[in-house]
């Protein structure tokens, strides 16, 4: 049996087929074919069953998908552990991340990271929010998982840190509010908004505009965060972004807002309790990091 086997086992279950897990781990299908068949001789039970283009875990399968990510992470423990310096840390970290993660803290953790860490490979799967972040992790597909929430997420036995704290931005079509360069929460009542993601932008709009007795005038439901920013610059609407998003849109010729009081944007990090990969050990302890060395709420970062 083979490490490689087991890793692209995982990959399949993952991806729900052979041509997809290819794709992903660029190797030719008709090798991780082989490879998987290999694995089930080996084994002595067939993992999956093939219908048409997709894959269908097994029942033995399915029951063997914890068990080898595990293998897999003692294995990354192993090689780690007789590592003398620091920048030998090698192995892959597989995270669950929200879109508003990806696009404010992502790039910089990543960057610190391959300062300390140059040999670590980022997996990153894309959530749509917490609740599906904290899914990802409790199934054992991702060790770590980042998504913004207003508070702690529920998290059913895993172990939730806040690791950013940071705040929204108005941005705005230029000059639609004069040379200003804050607004107040009131004063955003009746702007014409372009939000993003629609469950999320949701609850914090109604939470923000609820304590003002008021609705959100919603102009555009964008639909994806990436739409948000061209919107606005094309005259649509004003948006409420987090702030390291805001100088995108600051670039593109947009006017940039202080909301008075901020608008805080929280961003939690889940793990299940227990041992963590030396790669998923070293993310963890840097998002901390990252923490200690946000500013305060209100003040520029």
């Amino acid at each position: 049996m083979q490490t490689r086997h087991l890793e692209y086992f995982i990959a399949v279950a993952d991806y729900g087929g052979f041509n997809r897990a290819a794709e992903r781990l660029r190797v030719a299908q008709p090798s991780l074919s082989q490879a998987i068949r290999a694995l089930e001789r080996d084994l002595k039970v067939t993992l999956f069953v093939r219908t048409g283009r997709q894959s269908v875990l097994t029942d033995v399968g399915r029951s063997l998908v914890e068990p080898t990510r595990q293998i897999l992470r003692d294995l990354n423990t192993i090689q780690a552990a007789g590592l003398e310096y620091e920048r030998d840390l090698q192995g892959q970290v597989n995270v669950a991340m929200s879109s508003s993660v990806a696009s404010t803290t992502l790039p910089k953790m990543i960057r610190q990271m391959h300062e300390r860490h140059p040999q670590i490979k980022f997996a990153v799967h894309p959530v749509a929010n917490s609740t599906e972040s904290v899914e990802m992790v409790r199934s054992g597909t991702c060790e770590l998982g980042f998504a913004a929430v207003y508070r702690s997420p529920p998290t059913r036995g895993l172990r939730a840190s806040l690791f950013h704290e940071g705040r929204f931005v108005l941005i705005a079509p230029a000059g639609m509010f004069g040379s200003r360069t804050t607004i107040s929460r009131r004063e955003l009542v009746g702007v014409p908004l372009v939000v993003g993601e629609r469950p999320t932008e949701m609850t914090r709009l109604t939470e923000d505009f609820a304590g003002l007795g008021m609705e959100p005038n919603i102009t555009v439901w964008a639909g994806h965060p990436d739409a948000v920013i061209p919107l606005v610059l094309g005259g649509v609407g004003a948006a409420m972004v987090p702030a390291e998003r805001a100088r995108l849109a600051e670039l593109g010729g947009a006017d940039v807002l202080e909301i008075d009081p901020p608008i805080a944007l929280l961003q939690w990090m889940v793990v299940r309790p227990g041992r963590l990969s030396p790669p998923a050990r070293a993310l963890y302890e840097q998002a901390l990091r990252s923490m200690r060395d946000t500013a305060p709420l209100g003040e520029p970062s």
